[in-house]
């Protein structure tokens, strides 16, 4: 199984790597296929619907009258063609390489009445569809306005997709920190289908192609991008469906569909355009596959997905009747884009359901942590942390380590409860963590001991802190005047020949010294403050 894994991914890289070579040079070298692209300042006349076949070549009369320096706007003619106004050539070009490529055409002043003809190599009735789809005569601030109004939709969903993208690409990332496992991090291939879709849509859409003058090279991206799209959707589909082993042969079949239309078209032996109704044919049986493949596996996870996955081949088939129709239209990209928009709401929607499980989850388990780790009395950490840290600071060059422990405790719950005595506790432990907080980590790792861990505090430091401790709780009391006595002690690593193991039998010894010190004070009524350590 795992031999099989590997050669799956060994072969899917492979067909990465072809695709991106293929991609990078087929880019490149459409690069500098441009079209012919001017401006005009005159009303618009649409033409579409006006022209006839008159053997290999499409006709369409002129208006009488039009304003000088018109251009003629043609759409989504494929191969090399001829325009004449009368008997005069106006404009001749080689193959644009560009399906939906977009052309404006200098039209001569006198030519209004005489007959428009146009003569192209791929078919008569092809170019006749593509003239009588998708042709007008006009100003330059005419047709502007018409081809934005015509793909501001393009405009929208790639703004759409880039946020989309990226908010998703975001949670992804901010997901794999909460659980590796968890099924969003398949949000991070959803990303790269969104910005892909959208990459797809404003490069085939004509406007982008018009303002930059590089038909070919928008036209590529476009198709590529095309290509790539069932690529990444079919991946996010393995993710949430992991044992359905058909979607990985699907997707392997995408990536070598896209590898070899772009073969095809580097080698000149098909246009690359054409072989999109290849892929058309195959996201026919990719809607088939992927319905079937959910209805077996319906989870509460996965339904919301199921019904996005729907909505989107379903404007994906209408696409694909509307594009074979009427190719001229734009309406089957808007399709497109509303079907997109329809699975990215249902996957953000069940997203959203996972990451507030899996929040609820890691927050229940940090709740846990933080009570297998803290003492639930003063708030300090207790032995597991204190014995947790240790494994951190074992290494350190300057490590200290004070002891503490509370004299009269028990004398405290004894004689006045263990209220009182909880009382005592907390006191303690404020008025160490006052002290000692600022270098270092505080912990309760008994009934009635404490213990400050400092890094990079020398012994003569911590001979200045229990000092400021001492003055500190010297006149400190709780309940009817109970006073709060702490004796403490401490060591470093700094000392001659203490290492870290030394460091807590050595500080509690002398911990225990100062307790002796403060009871023999105590019982002689001396007021000197004895700090021994």
């Amino acid at each position: 199984m795992a031999r099989g894994q590997t050669e799956t991914n060994r072969n899917r890289i492979l067909l990465w790597i072809l695709v991106g070579l293929l991609s990078v040079i087929l880019l490149v070298r459409n690069g500098s296929a441009n079209a012919d692209v001017l401006k005009a300042d005159y009303p618009a006349q649409n033409l579409a619907g006006t022209w006839r076949e008159d053997g290999d070549t499409c006709k369409a009369t002129l208006p009488k009258s039009y304003p000088s320096r018109s251009v003629l706007e043609v759409s989504s003619i494929q191969g090399a063609f001829e325009v004449r106004v009368g008997d005069e050539v106006i404009y001749r070009t080689r193959d644009t390489g560009a399906a939906t490529a977009i052309l404006w055409i200098p039209l001569p002043d006198d030519g209004g009445g005489k007959e428009l003809q146009v003569t192209g190599e791929g078919g008569s009735l092809s170019l006749l569809n593509a003239l009588n789809g998708s042709s007008a005569l006009g100003t330059r601030a005419a047709l502007q306005e018409r081809l934005f109004r015509s793909n501001f939709y393009a405009l929208l969903f790639f703004i759409f997709s880039v946020i989309a993208s990226v908010f998703v690409f975001y949670i992804s990332i901010r997901q794999r920190h909460l659980d590796a496992n968890s099924p969003v991090h398949a949000m991070g291939v959803l990303g790269a289908f969104i910005l892909c879709s959208g990459i797809w849509a404003i490069t085939d859409a004509q406007f982008l192609q018009f303002l930059t003058g590089r038909t070919g090279f928008c036209a590529m991206v476009s198709v590529v991008a095309f290509f790539l799209m069932p690529v990444f959707f079919l991946q996010f589909l393995e993710v949430l469906l992991p044992k359905a082993r058909v979607l990985v042969w699907l997707e392997r079949c995408a990536l070598t569909l896209t590898a070899l239309a772009l073969f095809l078209q580097f080698t000149g032996i098909l246009s690359a355009y054409y072989f999109v109704r290849v892929l058309h044919l195959f996201l026919v049986v990719m809607f088939i596959v992927t319905v079937d493949m959910f209805s077996k596996n319906r989870t509460k996870d996965n339904q919301g997905i199921l019904v996005g996955c729907v909505a989107y081949f379903f404007c994906e088939i209408t696409t694909l009747v509307v594009y074979y129709l009427n190719p001229t239209s734009r309406l089957y990209s808007a399709i497109l884009c509303l079907g997109v928009v329809l699975l990215v709401i249902s996957c953000l929607g069940v997203w959203f359901d996972w990451y507030l499980r899996d929040l609820g989850r890691v927050a229940k388990d940090d709740a846990y942590r933080d009570m297998a780790y803290r003492d639930f009395l003063t708030g300090l950490g207790n032995r597991a942390a204190y014995e947790r840290d240790c494994e951190r600071v074992d290494t350190a060059p300057n490590v200290t380590l004070v002891m503490f422990d509370i004299n009269g405790l028990k004398q405290t719950n004894d004689t006045f409860g263990h209220a009182m005595g909880d009382d005592l506790i907390k006191a303690s432990a404020d008025g160490i963590r006052e002290t000692f907080a600022p270098y270092g980590t505080i912990y309760r790792i008994g009934g009635d001991e404490f213990l400050a861990l400092l890094n990079g505090v020398t012994r003569e430091e911590a001979q200045h802190l229990q000092a400021a401790f001492a003055e500190r709780m010297r006149d400190k009391r709780i309940g009817s005047g109970i006073p709060v006595e702490v004796a403490c002690g401490a060591a470093s690593t700094r000392e001659e020949g203490v290492s870290f193991k030394d460091l807590y039998r050595l500080a509690d010894s002398r911990m225990y010294e100062n307790k002796k010190a403060m009871k023999r004070t105590r019982q002689s009524g001396s007021a000197a403050e004895l700090v021994r350590i």
